[in-house]
């Protein structure tokens, strides 16, 4: 089988991990996967590690242009032998919907979308079916799929639960006598979590200063923190970095990650923290199934500044609770959330899409 993974700008920038991941474990699993990458995205392109070069495609353009800019990737795939070059055509990010369509259609070949926020279930229901060829939406948790359902397009639907991988030892969270690191990540959409948590995260760290604070660039930017921060007089505890969600390595040395958004979005920075045994403290969003109070992460019901500083608080005050919750949430990886299910599940779908067929074609 043939595999083209196909992401738009966003989800190139912030799940890198996750394409990675399946590109490597669908290789494991025999299969033949090209990847095709926006070329504005020059900074994340040149991070990716996959075992061939990724094709790049221009994402920008007018809507007549797409057919071309299409042909465009798939000659860099398959040069002028287009039959029986791909077989499916897996898309990522919903911009790239159309650019998925066309190469659909230029190979031949089915299309899936993921649908990664409960959001897009809408959209996916709007679209016309495909004339000529078979479409099917993967869910990586159950309230999409049942968004999906509920939306009318159950029929071609299939479950793909998110996984991580699960590290062979496990985090030593806030250990004595050592610098402590929290990360802050947000889209910073939600601009009134955002300061709510900062703020409370502030006010639990108090005049410690055996605590660093890191806050991904949206955050700071788009949510407001770095004037917050300038407010309140914390600048120089503060370290912003620019694309955090590529620098995975960098948000699992620390030891507790802070969580406002309350999207109903997927985000894999979520499970390789637990999987990583971090403690997470993050809003409650209960179309998010990973995030069990008590099991994976501290649960904060209400925006609030004072329950945001409550939970971060009494990990900073009582480690071993902190180191507790985190293996806790490991052990729920372990089980529940291997990476290498999610590939299994991935193959299960692609075999129904292309040998079976999905009822969404005309």
């Amino acid at each position: 089988m043939r595999v083209l993974l196909l992401a738009d700008r966003v989800f190139a920038a912030h799940e890198r991990a996750l394409i990675e991941r399946i590109a490597v474990g669908l290789v494991a699993e025999g299969i033949d996967v090209h990847c095709a990458l926006p070329a504005q995205n020059e900074g994340s392109r040149a991070l990716f590690t996959l075992a061939r070069e990724p094709v790049v495609y221009n994402d920008r353009g007018l809507a007549f242009t797409q057919r071309i800019r299409a042909a465009q990737v798939a000659r860099q795939i398959a040069g002028d032998e287009l039959a029986d070059a791909i077989d499916i055509v897996h898309v990522f990010g919903g911009s790239a919907w159309g650019m998925g369509r066309e190469l659909g259609e230029l190979f031949d070949c089915p299309v899936a979308y993921e649908i990664w926020r409960v959001g897009m279930a809408d959209k996916a229901a709007r679209m016309t079916p495909r004339a000529n060829g078979r479409e099917g939406f993967f869910a990586p948790d159950t309230p999409i799929e049942r968004a999906l359902v509920k939306a009318g397009v159950g029929e071609s639907v299939r479950l793909t639960p998110w996984g991580a991988v699960v590290p062979q030892d496990a985090k030593k969270l806030f250990e004595a006598n050592r610098t402590h690191a929290v990360v802050l990540m947000s889209s910073g959409r939600e601009r009134e979590r955002c300061s709510a948590a900062f703020g409370g995260l502030i006010e639990a760290i108090g005049q410690r200063e055996d605590v660093l604070v890191f806050v991904n660039a949206s955050a700071a930017e788009s949510g407001g923190i770095w004037k917050q921060a300038k407010a309140l007089g914390v600048l120089n505890r503060v370290t912003v970095v620019e694309q955090m969600e590529d620098r995975r390595d960098l948000v699992l040395r620390c030891d507790m990650l802070v969580y406002p958004d309350a999207r109903h979005e997927q985000r894999t920075v979520l499970l390789d923290a637990m999987a990583a045994g971090m403690v997470v403290v993050a809003a409650r969003d209960e179309l998010v199934t990973i995030l069990k109070e008590y099991e994976s992460a501290s649960i904060v019901e209400t925006p609030s500044k004072e329950e945001w500083r409550e939970k971060i608080g009494q990990f900073l005050e009582n480690p071993e609770h902190a180191r507790a919750l985190g293996m806790q949430a490991r052990s729920q990886m372990q089980h529940h959330r291997r990476a290498g299910v999610h590939i299994a599940s991935l193959v299960d779908a692609y075999a129904w899409l292309t040998e079976i067929g999905s009822p969404r074609s005309v």
